[in-house]
Parts: C-alpha cells; sequence; structure tokens
C-alpha cells in the first residue's frame, strides 16, 4: 500500500501562498546575523574553502557551527512561536468584531420586530368606527 503526503498548502489561494516566504529565506535570514558562513549560498562553498584546514581547526569550526545551529534554533523557535501568537491574537480578535457586528444586526432586527408587532397590537381609531 502507498501512502501519499497531500501538501496543506494545496488548496490555498495562490495569491496568499505567494505572500509565505521560501525556507530558505527564513533561514537565511536568521542565520546570517549568527553564522554568515552557513547561509544557504555558502554551504556548497565549505568544503573547498577549508580543504587544507588541520583536525584541529575542523573541529573547532564543527563546535562553532554547532553552536550557530542550536543558536538559531532558539532564535526560529522564539519567532514561530511569537508569530503564532500575534496570528491567534488578531483571530481572536476578529472573532470578536464580528461577534460584536452580528449582535448589533441582531439588535437591530430584534428592534423591528417588536415595533411591527407593536403597530399590529395598537388599534387604529379607522378599525373602532
Amino acid at each position: 500500500m502507498t501512502t501519499t503526503t497531500q501538501d496543506p498548502m494545496a488548496d490555498m489561494d495562490p495569491k496568499i501562498r505567494a505572500m509565505i516566504p521560501p525556507g530558505v529565506d527564513i533561514y537565511d535570514a536568521f542565520m546570517g546575523s549568527i553564522e554568515p558562513e552557513l547561509l544557504s549560498v555558502n554551504l556548497p562553498l565549505l568544503d573547498k574553502k577549508y580543504a587544507k584546514e588541520s583536525k584541529a581547526d575542523h573541529k573547532k569550526r564543527m563546535e562553532r557551527y554547532k553552536e550557530a545551529y542550536e543558536k538559531y534554533d532558539a532564535t526560529l523557535k522564539a519567532w514561530l512561536t511569537q508569530l503564532d501568537k500575534e496570528v491567534n491574537e488578531q483571530r481572536s480578535s476578529a472573532l470578536k468584531d464580528a461577534e460584536v457586528q452580528m449582535e448589533e444586526v441582531e439588535i437591530g432586527m430584534l428592534s423591528q420586530l417588536e415595533s411591527s408587532m407593536d403597530e399590529l397590537e395598537t388599534p387604529t381609531k379607522d378599525s373602532s368606527s
């Protein structure tokens, strides 16, 4: 049996999808300020750049990269947490605004209904003659 994975964004409006930056852009935006050697454009060049590196220097560089990725992971996690918080706050605010608008519409409709009922209950002078 073959399992297919469905793209969760497949049904998304292409205009909205186009606003979402590619992962490489997000990676480079964060990594650029942490360890520029680890930018996506630099990764393919590292083997050549460090071809004659000593084992001791290689070990130091790998430790620096490890620390860079730890900082990257923490920074990305903090950013995603903040983004999620802000999106959820906006969603909550939008729902509250919609509820207030619906309540105003319902109050208006009830008021019209009450007025209509009052008009039906109020006897007119013409009907008593």
